[in-house]
């Protein structure tokens, strides 16, 4: 294995996360300036270390052409499954509204990342706390995963 293949690989899950999360946002067919605001953001977490990095509009256009099944075969960590997904939910909701599109991607997420029943309800519960005008402090199993995941270590 050369020093460029592990490089590789940390991009392509980098890339397959921004993706799947630019599915969601296309999913209702328009992507909505809360949509790209969040991938803007998630490419700036992703891609900080990138200084020629993707914009959100060749991310959604990457995305219409991708293949959920392949980008999630990509992300090996649980913790890494957990945190898109909520990324996913949250970004479904950005225009206040959960369409039929939205809710059968997000099951296909679920299904492909085998998220576990309880942390579908962490999920939920979480994505509806940040949206509240009185936030809760986060579960502590959901600062457990961050601490897990790929995203914490910004080896992702």
């Amino acid at each position: 294995m050369t020093s460029q293949q592990p490089q590789q690989s940390v991009g392509k899950r980098r890339l397959s996360a921004l993706l799947i999360l630019a599915k969601m946002a296309l999913s209702d067919q328009q992507v909505q300036t809360q949509e790209r605001s969040m991938l803007q953001e998630m490419l700036d977490l992703l891609f900080w270390d990138i200084p020629d990095k993707p914009t959100p509009e060749e991310i959604v256009e990457q995305a219409k052409g991708a293949e959920l099944e392949s980008l999630c075969q990509s992300v090996e960590l649980y913790e890494d499954k957990f945190f898109i997904t909520l990324r996913a939910y949250t970004m479904a909701y950005a225009d206040l509204e959960f369409d039929q599109a939205e809710e059968e991607l997000f099951n296909n997420l679920i299904q492909l990342f085998k998220i576990q029943p309880k942390d579908l309800r962490l999920i939920r519960e979480t994505e509806l706390m940040m949206r509240s005008s009185r936030p809760k402090p986060l579960d502590p199993r959901v600062e457990d995963l961050y601490q897990k995941s790929s995203f914490a270590q910004q080896g992702y």
